[in-house]
């Protein structure tokens, strides 16, 4: 049965960390430039270049022709989500029945050895049960 060692886990614990970090750089990165293109079509907004018509034109045509394109990629990232959660999920349950399938196999050897397997409902859990009776 494979077990993941310690530095192994540390080295793994790091790898999400930076992941999360280069994650986090980026979205902060995309805000800062949103931030900028809104203070510049303001500030052209004040100025009157664009017009507020104008402004409001473009917005409409926009949403008009990217809509749709906005629309269907955020469906294609809702659908690459699902099917990465459900593979993460597979590994990870593909990993535990792994793990079940050794501690079986484990106990089937050592059964064939002679060695004595503690069973549920043994000395214990009678002692258990008397000392609730009274």
């Amino acid at each position: 049965m494979a077990t993941t060692s310690t530095s192994q886990q540390s080295t793994e614990i790091e790898d999400a960390w930076e992941r999360f970090r280069t994650a986090a750089t980026r979205v902060a990165e995309l805000q800062a430039a949103l931030w900028s293109d809104e203070l510049r079509l303001g500030a052209g907004l004040l100025t009157g270049r664009p017009t507020l018509a104008d402004a409001y034109t473009a917005y409409y045509r926009f949403v008009s022709e990217e809509g749709a394109r906005f629309a269907m990629a955020q469906a294609e990232l809702g659908i690459d989500y699902a099917r990465s959660v459900t593979e993460l999920t597979r590994e990870y349950e593909q990993r535990l029945a792994e793990r079940f399938h050794a501690v079986a196999e484990d106990t089937a050897r050592a059964e064939q050895a002679g060695a004595p397997q503690a069973k549920s409902g043994g000395t214990a859990a009678k002692s258990r049960s008397r000392s609730t009776k009274k």
